[in-house]
């Protein structure tokens, strides 16, 4: 039953950030990821990792980070927490 349930977590978290990403284009608001936390959220939708990550951490000083759609940001961050909200300054 609960690797039953991880399983239907993976696959909502998987359907609805790429449903997120089909659908953003350039123009729309981006934020800032940590990459490194990225990769580890991506590992645990791939099965790769049985734990999910912890909260998102923005905080390291030179960290490597991507962009993305403010609306994939909302969504991890509803679901994960984390600091900083790193929105991109596009001015």
């Amino acid at each position: 039953k609960e690797l039953e349930e991880l399983e239907k977590r993976r696959t909502y978290e998987f359907d609805t950030i790429k449903e997120i990403f089909d659908k953003s284009d350039s123009s729309a608001p981006q934020y800032f990821i940590s990459i490194k936390w990225f990769k580890e959220w991506k590992n645990f939708v791939d099965g790769v990792n049985k734990d999910p990550p912890g909260p998102i951490n923005n905080l390291r000083i030179g960290l490597q980070r991507k962009r993305v759609p403010k609306a994939a940001w909302d969504f991890l961050y509803s679901v994960y927490g984390g600091k900083p909200v790193l929105p991109v300054d596009e001015a």
